[in-house]
């Protein structure tokens, strides 16, 4: 999940795994995740979010429907694309698939606005690839499905375009990891996920299913932990070292931007240790895990600890319900609920000390208990 200015600055059920003190949930959540995933990455912290996604499914509580991957971002005018970033990342999905067994389907989006896409749609045109997939996921699931958005919200916001309808009976919750709580005026922008496409952002926000909210940053550009924004950050180090090596291979593959015709070599060979020495003294940014841990039923305490919604102890945060408006510009402004009754929500970090050590905690928690190598051998 990339986050730059528009200066381009970085701004099945098992019980293994699952942590002793957290309930067990009915059954796994079916889930549509789309996201900017690129090989070379353009902010690494989408591979994070992709192992979070894999050791949700081992631990029983989700079950990834599919994946639709944010197309190649627009180059510059000397022909570079931000940060260095490649194509989408379906070397990566190969690579999780050859180490866990695991197949999840995933379709490439589309590289037009949606602007100009909703208009062919009027005009009978199909739907793209992306929305295309998010369609058929809605409509052969047994049960409303989550939808999460990490990267661009064009091809969400194409698919409910052509099948509102089937958004308001099919989707369960959309968790829309994009935007910033607060503004000095009441532009809708200045936040990449948000400007990649503007029309799409206000889009989603007319979609008839629950929105849990997760503001990238509190203010535009602010790398700081605050009361209503998802950004985080940890130390490598902390979580890399304690993975499966097949694990730490991908994640070390992706960070040094791995020569892609050596995708399946990267991943069997013993991992590099002067890489992993590197990488683990590195910082990383994150913002969408509270949102991936909330979809799988799950909070994290203010001890770290992973815990039912339930379950007695002080959490680290919590979704609260909100007001959503359009204000006289086109962007977004937001209050909380009156009366505690709404299906729009917003993140809000109770603990703003507390927040990063916690989430570190709980990271590794799920993803050391519950990461699997299952590897696919060739015939």
């Amino acid at each position: 999940m990339a986050r730059l200015s528009v200066c381009f600055m970085i701004f099945c059920a098992m019980s293994v795994g699952v942590p002793a003190q957290v309930s067990a949930a009915p059954g796994p959540v079916p889930v549509v995740l789309t996201m900017d995933l690129y090989h070379p990455p353009c902010d690494p912290d989408d591979h994070w979010d992709l192992l979070t996604l894999y050791a949700l499914a081992e631990a029983g509580k989700i079950n990834p429907l599919g994946i639709v991957l944010d197309y190649p971002l627009p180059e510059d005018e000397t022909g570079q694309r931000p940060n260095g970033a490649g194509d989408p990342g379906v070397i990566t999905l190969a690579q999780m698939r050859r180490i866990t067994g695991r197949e999840i389907p995933w379709a490439v989006g589309s590289g037009r606005p949606y602007a100009a896409v909703a208009a062919d749609i009027e005009r009978g045109s199909p739907a793209p690839e992306g929305a295309a997939l998010l369609l058929d996921i809605l409509r052969r699931s047994e049960e409303p499905v989550t939808i999460v958005i990490t990267g661009s919200c064009r091809d969400v916001a194409i698919a409910a375009r052509i099948d509102p309808d089937l958004f308001a009976r099919r989707c369960r919750t959309l968790y829309l990891n994009a935007g910033v709580a607060f503004h000095e005026g009441e532009e809708a922008g200045t936040e990449w996920n948000v400007d990649l496409d503007p029309p799409a952002w206000q889009a989603i926000w007319e979609l008839p299913c629950p929105i849990r909210w997760l503001p990238c940053f509190g203010r535009p550009g602010e790398f700081r932990v605050s009361q209503y924004s998802s950004w985080w950050n940890f130390r490598q180090g902390d979580i890399l070292p304690m993975l499966p090596a097949e694990f730490r291979n991908i994640l070390l593959f992706a960070l040094q931007k791995g020569n892609g015709s050596r995708w399946l070599t990267a991943v069997i060979e013993p991992p590099d240790p002067k890489a992993l020495r590197i990488q683990s003294e590195s910082l990383r940014n994150m913002w969408c895990t509270a949102g991936f841990f909330d979809m799988a039923g799950w909070t994290v305490l203010r001890d770290g600890k992973l815990a039912d919604p339930q379950a007695s102890g002080d959490r680290l945060y919590r979704f609260a319900p909100i007001e959503v408006a359009v204000t006289e510009s086109g962007g977004r402004k937001w209050k909380p609920a009156a009366g505690q009754k709404s299906n729009r929500y917003i993140l809000e970090i109770l603990d703003t000390d507390r927040y990063c050590a916690g989430m570190t905690s709980a990271l590794r928690e799920l993803l050391e208990k519950s990461l699997r190598v299952r590897r696919v051998e060739s015939d």
